[in-house]
């Protein structure tokens, strides 16, 4: 029983692990990270920022779009992280 719960833990929490996540540039040209919460409908946690282009100029402003497109489909973003900018 003990190695039957083992092994369905490490399944649970392994499923964590393979969420897909993806970066895409907002309308300012800044690459936020995003990862998918749900397939049905399509929606996403933004969950921090990607490498800051060269010549970019981090402001106090950040514009967080209300969909983002990538691989063929537009999710919603529904939520952002927690700790999402912390620096």
């Amino acid at each position: 029983m003990k190695r039957f719960l083992f092994y369905l833990f490490a399944i649970l929490y392994s499923v964590e692990f393979m969420a897909q996540s993806f970066t895409v540039n907002n309308s300012d040209g800044m690459p936020l990270k995003y990862t998918v919460t749900s397939t049905n409908p399509n929606e996403v946690k933004l969950t921090g920022r990607g490498t800051i282009p060269t010549g970019y100029t981090l402001g106090t402003e950040l514009n967080v779009p209300a969909t983002v497109f990538y691989g063929g489909s537009t999710y919603n973003v529904v939520e952002i992280a927690k700790n999402c900018f912390f620096l």
